[in-house]
């Protein structure tokens, strides 16, 4: 494709990063792409690829990181680590942008965090993401319309006599199938321009005594980049 940046094949994977609940693997793979695999028994499966199309980077990917910026914002203690936030990636490409991604609740099932709920604090948010945002609702009120207009339109070839508790039914039937058509894919919720080429990234948690909720950047200079993220 013209979008493509891959240059060999296949693209060497240039980075490996096990989430905190050790359930997913994220790969940053040299075509630019940020590959999501989960364990299933002895096998590892793919299950989402985040690239160019998706916001990702033109180039290269040097490395991702899930940080730990969330565990300060569970209301309860985790009892596990299945339940340590697993939505969060950042990955850093060759085109010297940072991405911090919300890989979303399709992807990602059971108890992880929402990433902005703890990231309330970065008002850099992607205005992309939010206008994608705004497509995908526009595009499922227009589906609940659709299958609400088919739905009266048989009804009127039936015949009548539906009692209310009926109607009630139905009603709930179609309110389930449309919640599992709500969609949260993975998006970019804002990025970081570097300005030079990233080599590593490696994050501090949220509950660390010296810089908490922070990004270091190892790149082509002798310098260490660190960026302190605002967490609520």
């Amino acid at each position: 494709s013209e979008n493509s940046t891959q240059l060999c094949n296949p693209p060497f994977i240039h980075s490996l990063q096990w989430s905190p609940s050790g359930r997913l693997l994220a790969a940053g793979v040299g075509d630019g792409s940020c590959v999501i695999l989960r364990g299933e028994g002895n096998r590892l499966v793919e299950i989402g690829r985040l690239g160019y199309d998706e916001g990702g980077h033109g180039s290269a990917v040097a490395a991702v990181c899930f940080p730990g910026f969330g565990s300060s914002a569970s209301t309860t203690k985790p009892t596990n680590s299945v339940e340590a936030e697993d939505r969060l990636l950042i990955s850093a490409g060759n085109d010297s942008k940072i991405l911090f991604w919300d890989l979303g609740g399709n992807m990602v099932d059971g108890d992880a965090l929402d990433p902005l709920r703890y990231l309330g604090g970065c008002s850099d948010v992607n205005e992309q993401s939010k206008k994608k945002d705004n497509e995908l609702q526009n595009a499922t009120e227009a589906m609940k319309s659709a299958t609400i207009s088919s739905k009266k339109s048989k009804s009127k070839n039936k015949k009548k006599g539906k009692t209310n508790n009926q109607h009630k039914a139905a009603s709930t039937d179609d309110d389930l199938f449309m919640n599992d058509l709500l969609p949260s894919p993975p998006k970019v919720l804002f990025q970081i321009p570097h300005h030079h080429k990233p080599n590593w990234i490696t994050c501090s948690r949220a509950s660390s005594d010296a810089l908490p909720s922070s990004v270091f950047v190892a790149d082509t200079t002798n310098d260490i980049s660190i960026y302190s993220l605002p967490t609520s």
